[in-house]
């Protein structure tokens, strides 16, 4: 841990020494030499299959991800950061200010000796064309955990060596959407989820993928904790949230026509700060308080408008499927595509890691490289959820008995 914080304030003052170099001469950027080397997994097929390994997942790198990365590149405040393997570290933008986001390489790069002991124990997992999540080996024999609800017919599993291998499915777990997948594969790196670890709010949190670099980092932004149901048949106040880049309550970004928001009077930036005598503090918070309620119910809103503190009485909806609705919040997708299931988990830790869904299922460490859970979903534009080791583990154990296959759990989402 004393190593990445010296890491750090390393980084630090290198980009306070870019920043001024590109201040004095700006038409003589520095390039930048960048070595990546990846950790080679290796599995040990039971059988030889027969492998295709010209042809990678493609999910990552699709237009539609493409542009949704670029728009997670953009700092809070609107400033372009430096992109990925960019040959000027200290580029100056529009503003004339420097970023560098949680997910570039320049800041990434410092968390590589966190991840260097799991990465190897990460698989891509597709649909046979693009990938469509990530798996974390929990076994030397091929057992595999990811996320259900996102899998399709036709999986493969493709290794940091490039081997892909048919994984078959051994059980699935409805109540926290994992399941246990096997191939047929032997003496495999594995991620090693031991301990009940519980990182505190604050704490810096790694997502493991193939690389020698982390996909994402974050902190993690509230302990482990239920995560209501939130589903179409959920009451509703009509509006699209958002969190608050500083202080507590949810800005009400878009109020929808014809619905309880509109009817009370709701305007766009007032900010929601309690739900009868809940505090709600950000926008998850609302979506936990909404879930335990029903159409019909009658609430009192406290509202900030400006100056004003007001109290406002709203009857709750009934969510319909409508383009707007069903596509849920914009804002929340900016940077990133969320998750099928995003909600309705027994516990989950929250962090602001920015994931995409197809990077979900894969470990997540802390400072000092240990698993401290594994991603479960992406719920919204600065919240991931992962499911902590204290849950993971017994799931673990009940699924290795392979009395949870689809044909008894008889989960939809599966093909």
């Amino acid at each position: 841990m004393i190593l990445i914080r010296l890491l750090c304030l390393a980084l630090l003052f290198s980009i306070g020494v870019s920043v001024a170099s590109a201040q004095q001469a700006p038409d003589e950027p520095k390039a930048e030499e960048k070595a990546e080397s990846a950790e080679e997994n290796s599995p040990v097929p039971d059988e030889t299959p027969e492998q295709d390994q010209t042809k990678p997942a493609e999910g990552s790198d699709s237009p539609e991800n493409s542009e949704e990365r670029d728009q997670d590149e953009m700092s809070d405040d609107g400033v372009e950061s430096a992109e990925d393997g960019e040959s000027e570290p200290s580029r100056k933008t529009r503003r004339g200010r420097i970023s560098y986001s949680k997910r570039s390489k320049q800041f990434t790069n410092v968390f590589s000796p966190v991840v260097a002991s799991t990465s190897a124990s990460v698989v891509e997992i597709s649909d046979g064309e693009r990938q469509i999540a990530l798996g974390t080996i929990i076994d030397p024999n091929g057992l595999i955990l990811t996320k259900a609800s996102e899998l399709k017919p036709g999986l493969e599993c493709k290794f940091p060596d490039g081997t892909t291998l048919e994984p078959t499915i051994v059980g699935i777990d409805p109540d926290t959407d994992l399941v246990l997948l096997k191939v047929a594969a032997n003496g495999l790196n594995f991620a090693r989820i031991e301990d009940e670890l519980q990182p505190a709010v604050g704490a810096w949190l790694a997502t493991v993928g193939q690389d020698d670099i982390p996909l994402s980092v974050g902190i993690v932004s509230h302990q482990a904790r239920e995560i209501a149901d939130v589903t179409l048949n959920s009451a509703v106040i009509g509006i699209f949230p958002e969190d608050r880049e500083e202080g507590e309550g949810v800005r009400i970004n878009v109020v929808l026509n014809d619905t309880p928001a509109e009817q009370a009077g709701l305007l766009v930036n007032d900010v929601i700060v309690a739900i009868d005598d809940k505090k709600i503090l950000n926008r998850t918070e609302l979506m936990e308080t909404l879930g335990r309620l029903h159409p019909g119910d009658e609430i009192v809103l406290k509202i900030s408008r400006g100056e004003e503190q007001l109290e406002v009485p709203v009857t709750l909806g009934k969510r319909t499927v409508n383009p707007m609705m069903d596509r849920g919040n914009r804002q929340n997708r900016m940077g990133s595509t969320l998750s099928k299931r995003r909600s309705d988990f027994p516990l989950a830790l929250q962090h602001d890691s920015t994931l995409n869904a197809n990077e979900i299922g894969g470990p997540v460490v802390d400072l000092d490289g240990r698993v401290v859970g594994i991603n479960i979903a992406r719920d919204g534009r600065v919240s991931s959820l992962a499911l902590p080791n204290e849950i993971i583990i017994p799931i673990i154990a009940k699924l290795k008995t392979g009395k949870y296959q689809p044909s008894v759990v008889n989960r939809s989402e599966i093909g």
